[in-house]
């Protein structure tokens, strides 16, 4: 776990290695996974809390004695996003977490302000896929990159890290939020700030990212309506 950019702390692990950590898990935390159908959608739950409880101790290391007694708990909001609780009382915090392929990342931030963090690994984007969820800006950044696969995917990771933030997550459209990718983008293992322009919601959004082996991560931190 590490201090991450702006205001908020990150954590990430492979997803094939995180079983020792997830001993701070809270029986409503596990109870959510017994819940699940699919063994490897259990796993990548558990996991994803796991993360999370390091992300949360990162940004705040008095929590490290609540989740060592199993009260710190992650659990998903009605909106669907995850929230953070002890012995049943909302913290004021904010929490996401993202999950592709072996990679599993959280971060977290303390409220008003609200974060969103996203990983995807370093594919091959379909020209269908570009047409359907980039807006003609960011094709055109795509099309003139010389590592069209860095930018078609930080352009997605983006998205889906800003609608984290709304706390809308993929119900919007993903081309009302605009990711300004430069064509000379070079894969980095350090953050490095990313500009981002929500189209309908007027606060600003802060965004980062950086690449680790075969992904990428972004972070962004900003205000939902909620907030």
């Amino acid at each position: 776990m590490a201090t991450g950019p702006g205001e908020c702390a990150w954590s990430a692990a492979d997803l094939r290695t995180t079983s020792a950590a997830r001993s701070t898990l809270t029986p409503v935390e596990r109870r959510a996974a017994a819940a699940l159908r699919l063994e490897s959608r259990r796993r990548t739950f558990l996991a994803g809390r796991a993360v999370a409880h390091r992300a949360l101790i990162a940004l705040d290391p008095t929590l490290a004695e609540a989740a060592d007694a199993r009260r710190l708990s992650v659990l998903a909001a009605p909106d669907g996003a995850p929230d953070a609780w002890i012995d049943g009382r909302l913290l004021p915090l904010s929490v996401s977490i993202s999950h592709r392929g072996s990679q599993v990342v959280a971060a977290a931030s303390r409220l008003p302000v609200r974060v969103g963090i996203d990983v995807e690994r370093l594919e091959l984007r379909s020209p269908e896929f570009v047409a359907d969820f980039l807006t003609p800006a960011e094709i055109g950044i795509v099309t003139a990159s010389s590592d069209p696969d860095l930018a078609s995917n930080l352009a997605w990771s983006a998205k889906e890290a800003v609608l984290k933030v709304r706390r809308t997550g993929l119900r919007r459209d993903t081309r009302s939020v605009e990711v300004y990718v430069t064509c000379d983008a070079r894969r980095r293992d350090a953050w490095e700030p990313l500009a981002v322009r929500d189209l309908e919601v007027p606060e600003p959004v802060r965004a980062w990212w950086r690449t680790d082996g075969a992904y990428v991560t972004v972070v962004a931190l900003g205000f939902s309506p909620a907030a």
